[in-house]
């Protein structure tokens, strides 16, 4: 064979070995790389199940199945509009062991996966449920309303120096020209100012709207009162933990619901600081 032959036959054997696969028993589509899906339900939105052929069946594995999520909703149906109303609009009112609420500044709520968690955990009781119920695969509890601790919690007796209790006890009222505010109103005075060696303390912090702390400046507090047309209402002083939870009681400010009413006292929100939320009945259509 001449050696323009053995050329031909050398091209042709080159493009037959291209064309062919290289490894024995290759496959574009394997069957051994599972497929996942997304699986819809309570679970985590990055679940996903494994889809495993065997003998022709399919067998699913679905992992973490719990209670719902914070972003899980309560369907709302009346007539054909449909309401999306989060759990997280219902908290518990959380009681000490004398049925007392826990704290007023601010008032002791927890959430709604806090409070399954301490029923389920022994830690609490259950005094006033929701009409909302909560479910998972395996059970359907309602959600509380109200729990009340097991065991007894010491309160601290004297209150903590800050701004909000500082409002509280001064009942959001500026203390030269008695005009009131809104916490993002009004603002903190020194009676004695701070070039004088005032303190900010219980003894020389008072509330004041904004016209008042810029009028009086540093002044001292005879001259400021004469510059003010105004004398200083009340003397500051300390109050105590009881007072603070009355004033607190008295303006309400957060949304209660109707079952928590009678652990609040019959003097919650009289100053009409507080908002009662509505029954669940109205919310959801059972």
């Amino acid at each position: 064979m001449s050696s323009v032959g053995y050329a031909i036959f050398f091209l042709l054997t080159l493009v037959f070995l291209l064309s062919t696969p290289y490894c024995e028993g290759y496959n574009s589509q394997p069957n051994h790389i599972p497929k996942t899906r997304k699986v819809k339900g309570t679970a985590s939105a990055k679940q996903t199940t494994r889809i495993k052929k065997t003998g022709g069946t399919k067998k699913f594995n679905v992992m973490n199945r719990g209670l719902a999520r914070a972003e899980d909703t309560v369907t709302d149906r009346s007539g054909e509009s449909r309401k999306q109303i989060p759990y997280s609009a219902f908290p518990s009112l959380v009681l000490n062991a004398d049925y007392q609420p826990l704290s007023f500044t601010p008032l002791s709520l927890w959430s709604w996966q806090e409070a399954i968690k301490a029923v389920f955990s022994g830690r609490v009781t259950v005094v006033e449920s929701y009409d909302v119920k909560i479910s998972s695969c395996s059970i359907t509890v309602p959600l509380p309303s109200v729990i009340a601790l097991h065991e007894y919690v010491a309160q601290d007796t004297t209150p903590s120096f800050t701004r909000r209790n500082i409002f509280l006890r001064d009942n959001y009222r500026c203390q030269y020209c008695g005009v009131k505010g809104t916490y993002g109103e009004l603002t903190l005075d020194h009676v004695v100012p701070r070039c004088k060696g005032g303190g900010l303390n219980w003894g020389n912090a008072v509330t004041a709207c904004t016209r008042c702390n810029c009028l009086k400046g540093s002044l001292p507090l005879k001259e400021a009162e004469k510059k003010l047309g105004h004398n200083l209402r009340m003397q500051p002083r300390r109050p105590t933990k009881r007072e603070l939870d009355r004033m607190a009681s008295r303006r309400g400010g957060v949304r209660v619901h109707e079952s928590w009413l009678q652990y609040l006292g019959n003097n919650w929100g009289e100053e009409g600081g507080g908002v009662e939320m509505k029954k669940d009945k109205d919310k959801l259509d059972k």
